[in-house]
């Protein structure tokens, strides 16, 4: 249909058939081509995976292109054709009304991202580990996602405004501003996002390493006590035939209470120096 009915550009027709296209625009006689990128459904191990949705914009129609159902795009046109809103419009506001509601659906996921970086945060304070580091890459790897769609949208909305196009009046204009402001407050909400999560990782790396210097320091507690322990088994577990205490009757037991004793003494003074 897109060659054999509106006869567009094959190489537009391919960018709409095969993968991820980078947002972009691109002009052909008669109508403009534009890729953006979309809210998946598609959640695979949490991450952020967005979806291309492409149109055709000329000053008489606009065809749009898409693999997967879009709830809000059925919103909008069912209130294209409720609404006498759209009396009279250009095809240049239907167009940003497209690209205002698919701008809108990511609104609900940076929320969720925000969510989840509460969650992690909670969690770095309470019981870091290795299942936590898994939720923040994962975390990590969304917010990547959603910049790399946001950041060449923005030039996308960009280019709309900074040239004339056939099928926008000049009123269109403040709305395709509308529009970019939008996708610049989602893309600072992206990037704070992408700075609290670095400062978490950081918070859970000094977790750790607290942990570990807490456990380092009862082993090191610990071995420090034994130290002498061995010496003083050390002295009398030795062979000599001439050690008085060998045959001494209490000796056995002495031994042993000199070892509780300097095991007391040792903890007093790392209590005191508040080493425990």
């Amino acid at each position: 249909m897109l060659s054999d009915v509106f006869h567009f550009h094959p190489l537009a027709i391919e960018d709409c058939l095969h993968g991820l296209q980078r947002p972009k625009l691109d002009e052909y006689p008669g109508y403009m081509f534009v890729v953006i990128h979309a809210v998946s459904r598609d959640t695979t191990g949490g991450v952020f995976h967005p979806t291309e949705f492409d149109l055709f914009v000329s000053k008489d129609y606009i065809v749009t292109f898409h693999s997967q159902t879009m709830t809000s795009l059925d919103h909008l046109y069912k209130d294209y054709c409720q609404s006498a809103v759209w009396e009279d419009r250009s095809t240049g506001f239907l167009l940003q009304a497209i690209l205002g509601t698919l701008v809108d659906d990511y609104f609900p996921v940076i929320e969720n991202m925000e969510d989840r970086l509460q969650g992690i945060e909670h969690r770095i304070f309470q019981s870091p580990d290795q299942a936590l580091l898994a939720l923040s890459f994962r975390l990590r790897r969304s917010i990547f996602m959603v910049r790399k769609s946001l950041s060449p949208e923005r030039e996308v909305l960009n280019g709309l405004l900074r040239r004339d196009f056939a099928f926008m009046k000049p009123e269109d204009r403040a709305y395709f501003m509308d529009v970019y402001d939008r996708i610049l407050r989602l893309f600072d909400f992206a990037d704070n996002l992408h700075e609290l999560l670095s400062n978490a990782m950081e918070s859970y790396l000094s977790s750790i390493s607290n942990r570990l210097n807490e456990i380092m320091k009862v082993l090191t507690v610990i071995t420090t006590i034994i130290m002498p322990l061995t010496l003083i088994a050390g002295v009398y577990g030795m062979n000599f035939v001439y050690m008085p205490e060998i045959r001494w009757l209490y000796g056995y037991p002495v031994a042993l209470l000199s070892m509780v004793v300097v095991t007391i003494i040792m903890l007093i003074y790392f209590r005191r120096k508040d080493w425990l």
